[in-house]
């Protein structure tokens, strides 16, 4: 394991010898150094995977596209009253995005079929 990594274990300055204990000790301690590194570079580039994982599946091109920004608002309520080439010259957005706009405002805006509860103090009717 440590020719594998290549870093090497200097004991020059040391008195290591063969049958002495403290030798054995800082050996041992050298080598758990070396599992503790070894085992901070795994952690380490296990992060940075997932990191890159994860950052290569956002939208790094900015806001989402399926988000509702104030100009697309603005482009809705501007069809409203307006035809769709009109409305494509003034905002500068294609048919098809303009179609996903009101579509996602017009499905935004249809209640969720909930059962209700009869409220006396708005005059609410029960729709159970």
């Amino acid at each position: 394991m440590v020719e594998d990594t290549g870093i090497i274990i200097q004991s020059s300055d040391m008195d290591l010898s063969d049958d002495s204990d403290s030798s054995d000790w800082i050996i041992a301690s050298q080598l758990a150094h070396l599992d503790y590194l070894h085992y901070l570079r795994q952690k380490y580039a296990s992060k940075a995977i997932k990191k890159a994982k994860y950052q290569s599946m956002l939208n790094t091109g900015g806001r989402q596209k399926r988000v509702i920004t104030p100009i697309y608002r603005q482009a809705y309520a501007y069809l409203q009253s307006h035809t769709y080439a009109a409305t494509q010259l003034k905002f500068h957005l294609s048919k098809s995005t303009l179609y996903r706009i009101k579509q996602q405002i017009n499905n935004k805006k249809q209640p969720i079929n909930m059962p209700q509860s009869y409220d006396a103090s708005r005059g609410d009717l029960d729709e159970q």
